[in-house]
């Protein structure tokens, strides 16, 4: 692979990170990188950092309550469907870019209005995030969620149902299923370098500033990482200390931390489980798959699942139940699938659907 397109959703810091992951294992190959966000959200400096030339566009996002606390379906619908000629230039936009820079991959790390603009271009693309795990029938879903499971999928088909194949990051091993495989978080080299021990403070992240005075009374020292743009780097509130994003320093505390406490994403939980850290996972409100991300890890013991970041009893987190080789085994699992698809794609001598399905099931996680 000497060319690869990295196609990246904006929201949150989770598919940023596995971007940069990625790109770590991937050395001597040339990536370009389009990121789709919000207008009102800005490219992190650490993603920066790791992509200086990264590009943005405009693409779908979340609409939250005037609270900044919960995800206003209806308000991020209509935003949606009035901004469609807007998304269909961007699209036509996508097309030639992408047809330019002629990629031999494009690595879509849930981004859905980039993944329209890859139809039929005649280029192998894969699809990359835990949310394609709710693919997978051993999946468990929150109670009495059909509706909304059925939602889920439905949405995940249209925008990535092109892709030849859909990698399921997950913190446990499980068997492929039909094109769905499932893979080992990707977490950065950095993550495996760090030091940890269990200091008496607790490490918080909010991705949505609204919860911030749920947590501003605890007792207990707390160190918060928080979005929120309009506040100052660093602000105190009796011992809670509030900190804007800073990927470098999140770390650094997630590894020393006593527990962890944070909004229902999947990066940070996979991160403290590696690190051995307790952790609660509370969802944020209306935030379907973030609800489905906290079920998924109470079920397997990797995390507690809290409705509120009020009333947590800390003294009851227990550490995670997971197999540490399993999480930092993405180096050695995802770029030979990457490459095996590739070279199918290009016609490559012995390099056919058979022989790459041997070789996506034999990396599946199972034995």
């Amino acid at each position: 692979m000497n060319k690869i397109l990295f196609l990246v959703q904006g929201e949150g810091r989770g598919h940023m990170t596995q971007a940069i992951a990625l790109a770590q294992m991937l050395p001597g190959t040339t990536i370009r990188v389009l990121v789709g966000r919000s207008p009102e959200r800005q490219i992190p400096a650490f993603f920066r950092r790791a992509f200086p030339d990264a590009e943005a566009f405009d693409s779908l996002n979340f609409t939250f309550d005037a609270r900044h606390r919960s995800v206003n379906q209806l308000r991020t619908g209509l935003a949606a469907a009035v901004q469609i000629p807007r998304y269909w230039r961007t699209i036509r936009r996508l097309r030639a870019q992408i047809r330019a820079f002629a990629p031999d991959i494009i690595i879509n790390f849930f981004e859905p209005i980039g993944s329209l603009a890859c139809r039929g271009l005649g280029i192998p693309a894969v699809a990359i995030g835990h949310q394609f795990l709710f693919l997978h029938p051993a999946t468990p879903f929150p109670p009495r969620s059909g509706l909304q499971r059925r939602g889920f999928r439905a949405y995940l088909r249209f925008f990535f149902g092109h892709c030849e194949r859909k990698l399921a990051l997950s913190a446990y091993a499980a068997p492929p299923h039909r094109d769905v495989v499932v893979v080992p978080p990707l977490l950065r080299t950095e993550v495996f370098m760090r030091p940890t021990r269990r200091r008496g403070y607790v490490l918080a992240y909010l991705v949505n500033r609204g919860y911030a005075s749920d947590i501003g009374g605890w007792d207990r020292p707390t160190i918060c990482f928080w979005d929120n743009p309009d506040g100052p780097r660093r602000v105190r509130e009796g011992k809670v200390r509030f900190h804007q994003i800073d990927d470098r320093a999140y770390l650094r505390f997630m590894a020393q931390c006593g527990t962890l406490v944070t909004t229902a994403g999947f990066e940070s939980m996979c991160e403290a489980a590696y690190l051995g850290k307790p952790m609660v996972l509370v969802p944020v409100e209306g935030h379907f798959e973030q609800l489905c991300n906290a079920t998924d890890a109470a079920h397997h013991g990797i995390a507690t699942h809290a409705t509120s970041f009020t009333g947590i009893d800390l003294s009851a987190i227990r550490p995670p139940q997971v197999d540490r080789d399993w999480l930092a085994s993405a180096a050695r699992i995802i770029p030979p699938l990457l490459a095996g698809l590739v070279a199918r794609a290009c016609g490559a001598p012995g390099a056919n659907r058979k022989s790459e399905e041997r070789a996506f099931h034999s990396f599946g996680g199972v034995s």
